[in-house]
Parts: C-alpha cells; structure tokens; sequence
C-alpha cells in the first residue's frame, strides 16, 4: 500500500469520527432547547423526595431527610413524569428570599419534577 493511499484513509477515518461526534453533540438536548422550559425552578434549593404512589392523578412523596409527606395532582399531560420509587426535587415558592422560612397558611407555589403542581396534603412540614 502506498503512502499516498494510507494517508489518504487515515483522512477518510478522522473526518468520519469528527462527523460522528459533531452528530451526536447536535442531537444532545440541554433544558433550553425543550419548549416551553425556560430554567429550573428548583436552582435556589430544592427538597429530594421518593414517590411513594401514583394513583387517580394524585401523587404522595416523602422528603428524604425531613420525612415530610406530600400529596399533589399534577396536570394529567405531566403525570408520565412520576413514578413509583424514584426521586423527584421538589421546591416550595412561598418566600421572596433563598433559606427562607416558608408561611404554608398563604398562598404558595408547589413545583415537583421542574412542574407547577396543585399542593392538596402536606403533613409534617418541619424545617419550612
């Protein structure tokens, strides 16, 4: 095989990785290019919590380290999104700064899996 020929290949072989590369970086999906999902809500702190039930367009979790329950019904297009054993970040909207405590008697914004969710139980809120 002559020089020329191999050089040639090696060529054929480099812009073939590069194509496959620039490929699959272009089909990579970051939360802006997702319509509709403009940032997340859970930036400022959020609280981790396992799904215990998914039943009748209602779901329970329960905070991993306060052991708080709570019961929220999210919209039926956003009920794919939960799942019986997994973790979802969940983040109260109910005051102006970060670390600060929550007054669960006005009215708040309950956000589970990067969705706004309709709050119905809450039981056993320390440490909001």
């Amino acid at each position: 095989m002559s020089k020329k020929r191999m050089i040639f290949r090696l060529f054929l072989v480099v812009v073939l990785l590069f194509s496959i590369v620039n490929f699959i970086n272009s089909r990579r999906k970051t939360l802006e290019d997702i319509p509709g999902v403009t940032k997340s809500f859970h930036d400022n702190g959020h609280i981790n919590t396992l799904i215990l039930t998914v039943e009748d367009g209602s779901v329970r979790v329960l905070a991993v380290e306060s052991k708080m329950k709570i019961d929220f019904r999210p919209e039926g297009k956003d009920l794919n999104r939960f799942h019986i054993g997994w973790i979802a970040p969940v983040t109260f909207k109910c005051s102006e700064g970060y670390n600060e405590k929550c007054n669960l008697s006005k009215p708040y914004k309950l956000y589970a899996s990067n969705v706004l969710v309709k709050p119905i139980k809450i039981v056993g809120n320390n440490g909001l």
